[in-house]
């Protein structure tokens, strides 16, 4: 079964939200590529998020009447199984470069895990 991992990072407060956003789209993204084909990842996904995207849309859609989840970035990732999660999760290499990228990945970083049944409702 499946094992889709969303995990909401708040940037070094020291960096640019370009420069946070530069660093993990060009440099950490690279770096995991080879652990994402190695553990049978279908699908990783970056979002970028600034107080400017997250104050339009709570304006647009919401009114200004949601509350904004203050991150800078969502990683989005699937794995094949729940040991292929763990298998990557423990890999050695993979954790070389997690801790070579604390600085811009782990401040404040929380992650939210889930595992099930995918039904679409939509797609176009």
């Amino acid at each position: 079964m499946p094992v889709r991992v969303l995990s909401f990072i708040k940037k070094d407060p020291k960096i640019s939200s370009d420069e946070f956003q530069r660093y993990w789209r060009e440099v950490h993204a690279p770096k995991t590529v080879e652990y994402m084909r190695k553990y049978g990842v279908q699908f990783y996904s970056q979002t970028y998020m600034t107080k400017m995207e997250k104050d339009t849309i709570n304006q647009a859609l919401f009114e200004g009447t949601a509350a904004t989840l203050e991150y800078d970035g969502i990683a989005h990732i699937v794995f094949s199984s729940m040991e292929q999660a763990k298998a990557c999760w423990k890999d050695p290499g993979y954790l070389r470069i997690m801790q070579e990228d604390a600085d811009f990945l782990t401040q404040g970083r929380q992650m939210c895990v889930s595992s099930g049944e995918e039904r679409i409702i939509f797609s176009t």
